[in-house]
Order: structure tokens, then sequence, then C-alpha cells
């Protein structure tokens, strides 16, 4: 077994349930950590399936960042689908079925996308900013996300998903850890930032338990790592875990019923433990 597990292993909990859809974009999280929580969700591309069922825990407050995305990014998609139906060009390739039929179906599925992005940022809770979320001059800090929304008494979970830039805001992370019931963050990268992976997880342990590890099979096989080189990694505020933690010991990890392959057409990962 690699070190990189060790670094990772997961206390044994009895309260996982897994937000989101089945494969990319759906997470595994501790039910305790969601109780009387406000959601600030960093990074959501086309997928906020996260939310959707986090709003079925709580009536509290989302906050969505992502400079990527917005309403009129997903209406413009679907619209540029209708123009390409009525061209010249599609109506020769749609001489072939096949062409006219997935067209038709990726443009039905922009439309859903348009219709369902709508839906969820019209919801009183919901608020949704076109920021990307770091520590960069052109970005907006997470610290700043906390200090402007924190009234006495808020706490807040955290679902991190930003394509590298986690590894730049785990400060303002420890900053508010007293504010933080639990998170989720997908590391990236991890091969080839591998010490400071160790430096940020070491730095977090200290306020919060590992409660779940998930790999993400769209990365590839390191050598180094011994393992993938995406994780998916649920934390849990100490202080809603009081008892002493007892560690997962041996044996194969991935949780049956929780954890799901994020292709679809890929077996899930296996993590083991010796």
């Amino acid at each position: 077994m690699s070190t990189f597990l060790n670094n990772i292993r997961p206390i044994i909990t009895d309260d996982l349930v897994r937000l989101g859809r089945k494969h990319d974009g759906g997470y595994v999280v501790n039910e305790r950590s969601l109780k009387d929580v406000k959601l600030i969700s960093l990074g959501i591309n086309n997928d906020w399936s996260f939310e959707e069922s986090f709003l079925t825990y709580s009536s509290n407050t989302v906050m969505m960042y992502d400079g990527s995305v917005s309403k009129k990014i997903f209406l413009k998609i679907f619209l540029i689908d209708l123009i390409e139906i009525v061209s010249l060009k599609f109506i020769i390739k749609s001489l072939t079925g096949s062409f006219f039929i997935s067209h038709l179906k990726k443009s039905y599925a922009d439309f859903f996308t348009f219709l369902s992005f709508k839906k969820i940022t019209s919801k009183s809770n919901v608020t949704f900013l076109k920021e990307f979320v770091s520590n960069k001059p052109t970005t907006i800090k997470l610290n700043d996300i906390i200090r402007k929304n924190y009234t006495k008494g808020d706490s807040y979970f955290l679902k991190i998903d930003i394509e590298g830039d986690e590894y730049r805001i785990y400060q303002d992370i420890l900053m508010h850890s007293d504010a933080i019931s639990g998170m989720v963050i997908e590391f990236h990268d991890i091969d080839v930032m591998q010490s400071k992976f160790i430096e940020i997880i070491e730095a977090l342990k200290k306020h919060f338990y590992i409660t779940h590890i998930h790999a993400n099979n769209y990365s590839h096989f390191s050598d180094v790592l011994e393992s993938l080189c995406i994780y998916e990694i649920s934390f849990m505020n100490k202080r809603l875990h009081q008892e002493n933690p007892a560690y997962f010991q041996k044996g194969v990890y991935n949780k049956e019923g929780f954890d799901s392959s994020n292709k679809p057409d890929s077996n899930d990962f296996v993590i083991e433990f010796n």
C-alpha cells in the first residue's frame, strides 16, 4: 500500500449519504455535517445535482460560484444547436439518420440544462455568481465570501471542485475552520502536487476528520502514488465526532451503494488498504 493512501485513511462513521447524481458530480458526505448549514459550492460546470440534493436536507442558503457558466451561456449553447439544425450543412449531414438523431439528443440535453439551471437559480434561497474562486488577482477569495455572508452562529458546508485552485484556498478554509461543519474537496493532479497535497491534508486534519475517499477514474494512474491522480475527499469537523475515532484498517474501501464510477462506461477504481 502506498504512503499516499495512509495519509488519507478515513475514519469509520455510520451516517454517510450520497448527494448528487450517480457517476460524476455526486459526492459521499456525512449527514450530521449537513445539519443547519449553509452550502458554499465552488465549481458547478453543467451539473448542480449535489446542490439540488442538498436542498432536500436543508432549506438554508445555497451559494454557487463558477466563472465558466451562466444562464446566458447555457441559452447560447442551445440557440447554436437550433441554428445548426436549420443550416444547409446540417441538412446534408442529416441524410445519415444517426447524425440527425444524435444532434437532436444533444439539443434536447442542452435545452434541459438551460431550464434546469434557470430553475435552481430562481429559488429564493439560492444565489449564483459568475465568478472563479481562488487567490488570484482576477478571482474572489473564499475568505471574502464567508466574511461577507457570515452572521453569528452560522455554519457552512463546502463543496469544492475548482480544477486545481483547491491548492490555493486552503488557508481560507483553516481561517474559518470553526464555522465549517464539513466539506468535500476534489483534489486534482496529486501526482505532481504531492508535497503540497500532503501539507494541506495534514493542516486540515488538525481540525477535520477524513470520513470518505473516492478515486475519480477520469484521471490517470500514477506509479508514484500507486493510485489515481484525482481524489474526492470528504471531511467532517472534529467537534461533530466527540468519541475516539476508529480508522478504516484493511481491505477494499469502496462503499457499495454509495460510491459510483465517475466514468459511466468504466468500473470504479478499487481502493485497498493493507
